[in-house]
């Protein structure tokens, strides 16, 4: 039941009700009543598309629009921009070293980010009103609304166009149903040269310059001094380009030793776990921890003798590993040959596939994008056969679906027949009808199923021409 003035504009909108509501008026009142019984419950399914048809909700909101949203937020923050001596004093210090405007914006967005301590304490009015700049400078720490009101001061006084936006982290934002509510977030939108770039300062380990990958797809507000307000989605980053590759490089000799090296470069959206991980110093114990799990990854027992690291704290460095590698008796005896054990990733999963197939009368519509994710995963092994070695090459997968683009080659590739290993796999996007779920189930079943852990060298007597 709603009950509320008549002479009140309020918004209602209803989805995926089985009956409109009755409407009747008490005096200068209008009350709004659903009343419905024995409604069905549902099960969540794997995947599901956050448009779907079935969940059935009732969403309510005044008579506002966006600029007046924006209007109120600018009677809260017109005060805070401002940049004391305090600051510039500290601005000074800050832009050492920068030449250009890029580089000045870029020193900015390291020290708000990485050096103001986020802390996040909303009471009252203070859940919407940020502190003062100067405020913030003092204390060292502050909120998400905090941090981005300190990076526009300064962005600002720079000459830079910047502005507020609100984001929310979770769930789906109306943008037909204005409300300052619907959102528990702020970043900086900033506008250098043609282009808006948008700015997490809560993020340490976000580049600049980079959408964080949690906003990416989201609806977002910005939310001028003018009272005037521009609703927008973030833009996404396309799948190759949110990408994780290992490349294992070496050679084989003839009593199974192995010498290589190990190479692992992520970017994009889903960099930041990599990055927060090596975003510190690490101990000789730490270093030693890091080369055994990748010497694992190579070899059982396989020896990492030198290891680079890099500052996951420097956000002008791309993130990569990378490790000299050497490992003893790598090779399994057979007749008539030799096993090389194999590293490979394996996708799919027999849980999930199950679970997947007992839902025969789906109901849900499938995000594509929820199977994998808009992400690339890239696995290659290059390794150097003893002269007049063959490979028992496996079969070639390939899984090319609406769901996502897995393959696995197995090849010999140059003069000196060279053992090529590559598996990538890329993630789609899209919304998929719920009978598609049987494809969903194939392509699942077929990247599970191929499960190589080791290739048979057979050594040859004389090379084929």
């Amino acid at each position: 039941m709603v009950d509320f003035p008549s002479g009140l504009d309020l918004r209602i909108r209803e989805e995926n009700l089985p009956a409109p509501p009755s409407v009747h008026e008490e005096g200068d009142r209008l009350i709004y009543e659903w009343v419905y019984e024995d409604i069905e419950a549902f099960e969540s399914e794997p995947f599901s598309s956050d448009t779907s048809s079935v969940p059935q909700r009732i969403v309510i909101s005044g008579d506002l629009q966006w600029g007046d949203i924006a209007q109120w937020y600018w009677g809260l923050t017109q005060t805070r921009y401002e940049v004391g001596p305090e600051l510039e004093e500290k601005l000074t210090e800050v832009l050492a070293g920068s030449t250009t405007l890029s580089d000045s914006l870029r020193a900015v967005h390291r020290w708000v980010a990485q050096d103001i301590r986020y802390a996040s304490i909303s009471l009252g009015l203070g859940g919407y009103q940020p502190r003062a700049a100067s405020e913030v400078l003092a204390t060292g720490v502050g909120d998400c609304k905090d941090k981005t009101t300190l990076f526009l001061a300064v962005a600002r006084h720079l000459g830079v166009e910047g502005y507020p936006v609100v984001v929310r982290n979770g769930g789906r934002v109306r943008p037909d149903m204005p409300s300052i509510s619907q959102f528990n977030h702020m970043i900086a939108a900033i506008k250098p040269a043609d282009e808006w770039l948008y700015l997490d300062l809560t993020v340490p380990v976000s580049p600049y310059g980079e959408i964080f990958g949690a906003h990416q797809g989201r609806t977002g507000v910005l939310l001028r001094d003018d009272g005037t307000a521009e609703v927008f989605e973030f833009p996404r980053t396309d799948a190759s380009k949110n990408r994780s590759s290992i490349v294992i490089h070496g050679s084989l000799s003839e009593n199974g030793h192995f010498e290589g090296t190990y190479t692992e470069v992520v970017t994009g959206a889903i960099q930041y776990r990599i990055r927060a991980e090596f975003a510190r110093d690490f101990t000789t114990q730490q270093r030693a921890s890091v080369r055994r799990g990748i010497g694992r990854r190579v070899f059982d027992e396989a020896d990492v003798d030198s290891l680079e690291l890099f500052a996951g704290r420097d956000l002008a460095v791309v993130p990569r590993l990378w490790a000299h590698v050497q490992a003893e008796d790598v090779l399994g005896e057979i007749p008539g040959g030799w096993m090389l054990p194999l590293r490979l990733p394996r996708s799919g999963s027999a849980e999930l596939t199950a679970r997947l197939e007992e839902t025969n009368d789906r109901r849900f519509p499938i995000d594509a994008e929820k199977v994998f994710g808009r992400r690339e995963h890239y696995t290659e092994y290059r390794i150097q056969l003893p002269e007049g070695w063959i490979a028992d090459l496996p079969d070639d997968v390939r899984a090319i679906s609406d769901f996502g683009h897995y393959e696995s080659t197995y090849a010999q590739e140059g003069r000196e027949l060279e053992l090529v290993i590559r598996r990538p796999l890329r993630g789609t996007h899209g919304i998929l009808p719920p009978e598609r779920s049987v494809d969903l189930v194939e392509w699942f079943r077929t990247m599970y199923d191929d499960d190589v852990e080791y290739v048979v060298l057979v050594p040859q007597v004389s090379r084929q021409p």
